[in-house]
């Protein structure tokens, strides 16, 4: 069973620190800190993170975009 969770934070710098010390104590998987609201899909991605990730968030970005287009 894959369990999902959502966390909310008031700005992006609060996130990623957050993310980063729940990563280093429990090892999860996260993809990045997903901007919502914007009229253009956009995701922040934090320094030091590998490529793969990178790979990951880039995807998800573009089929949040694909999904805006397709209303």
């Amino acid at each position: 069973m894959i369990n999902y969770h959502i966390f909310i934070f008031p700005n992006p710098d609060s996130a990623n620190i957050c993310m980063k010390v729940v990563n280093w104590l429990v090892k999860i998987k996260y993809y990045g800190t997903i901007i919502q609201g914007s009229p253009i899909p956009f995701n922040n991605l934090s320094g030091g993170i590998p490529p793969v990730e990178i790979v990951k968030l880039t995807g998800l970005t573009l089929m949040q975009l694909k999904m805006k287009k397709e209303g």
